[in-house]
């Protein structure tokens, strides 16, 4: 059976590493699959079951030597192994995926790995600031297929000087998450919703590119004409200085009982997005939103700002864009939805949202190997 190696930078429950994950769990039947990642605490660890392999560091022995000069301090104690090297990898895989920008630092190892090297990018041209635009350059000259999550993303690869082996696989969803009932009265109420509350939600970490400080705003413009307007922020980790900045923002304009913050985005993620009625995406610049998907496959409606990547990851029928980054257009957009009934749809008729299914993804990921004789 052919081997995939894939490196992974946190293994968190962010959408890129979600994606990666569903795509890998789909896979099992053409490669045997080893996973890494530098993150000594990945979040996904538990979801990771055989036959995926999730690799730990093995420890560096030393040698009666070098133990006795590390004690008094004296010449290099251990050799430093390379990233990799730290696994206890195959001499080589057919096909190492690297997945986010982040991981690009790993390049020009993987070459040595792997007999092809794919990169599967999720993020917008925003994220750029920060990678050397050496590596980047060889990463668009020597990758043998370069995967991006949307259009969004593509395009910005054509613009640099990418414009072969560039192709767009919107991430997967496992759709056996969504088996949940409609709503959820129970949790509802342990979080002080009342049943005549709409509750809007918006999950993810804590940025500035995700703009809470803009949610605020709009949570303050909406629950003044709309009393029973509730926002919801899954993904607060209360490790950040400016998380206690919006906190005390929130105190400051008396908006404790009108904006929640719910810490992390755990096992019980899928429950929150079931539970509210509505999704609010406030980023400055998404290549997809894989959450907004996730929170369209529970037929909750969606309004964002005009950020990227959305319009390709949400349906037509539930999905409203504004013009401009506007507070007061938001708003209204949101008052709108409020005021009429949500338009009712199951994810399992709704063709856009099938194209995203396990299944479908994995196949199409297998025509682009064969496509460009990875395979």
């Amino acid at each position: 059976m052919r081997k995939l190696l894939a490196i992974t930078p946190y293994l968190g429950r962010t959408g890129s590493e979600i994606a990666l994950l569903n795509l890998l769990t789909s896979l099992t039947d053409e490669f045997q699959i080893d996973v890494v990642t530098p993150n000594k605490a990945p979040e996904l660890a538990s979801e990771i079951n055989k036959p995926i392999r999730l690799l730990k560091p093995v420890a560096q022995k030393q040698g009666l030597k070098q133990k006795i000069q590390r004690k008094i301090g004296i010449g290099d104690s251990i050799v430093k192994r390379s990233f990799l090297g730290r696994f206890p990898l195959y001499e080589a895989y057919d096909v190492v995926v690297l997945n986010t920008l982040k991981t690009l630092v790993y390049f020009p190892e993987a070459i040595t790995k792997g007999k092809k090297i794919i990169v599967y990018i999720h993020e917008t041209e925003a994220m750029l600031t920060g990678i050397s635009a050496h590596l980047f350059a060889t990463v668009i000259d020597k990758a043998d297929l370069i995967i991006c999550s949307s259009e969004h993303v593509r395009s910005y690869f054509k613009t640099m000087g990418r414009t072969s082996k560039v192709e767009v696989l919107h991430p997967t969803l496992d759709y056996s998450k969504f088996a949940l009932p409609q709503s959820n009265k129970n949790l509802r109420a342990s979080l002080g919703y009342k049943e005549t509350d709409f509750v809007w939600g918006m999950a993810g970490t804590i940025t500035v590119n995700k703009n809470p400080k803009m949610f605020i705003d709009i949570a303050k413009q909406v629950n003044e004409k709309k009393p029973n307007a509730k926002f919801m922020w899954i993904g607060y980790k209360g490790d950040s200085a400016y998380e206690d900045y919006l906190k005390s923002l929130v105190k400051e304009w008396n908006l404790e009982q009108v904006v929640t913050f719910i810490t992390g985005k755990n096992e019980e993620y899928y429950e929150y997005i079931n539970a509210i009625n509505g999704f609010l995406l406030t980023s400055l610049s998404e290549s997809f939103s894989l959450v907004s998907l996730e929170a369209a496959c529970f037929g909750k409606p969606v309004v964002s700002f005009p950020c990227g990547g959305v319009i390709e990851a949400v349906p037509e029928v539930c999905l409203t864009v504004t013009k401009e980054f506007s507070v007061s257009e938001i708003a209204s957009e949101i008052m709108n939805i409020m005021n009429q009934d949500t338009p009712q749809f199951s994810f399992k008729t709704c063709n856009e949202l099938v194209a995203h299914s396990k299944t479908e993804v994995s196949e199409a990921f297998t025509t682009l190997l064969l496509k460009h004789n990875l395979l």
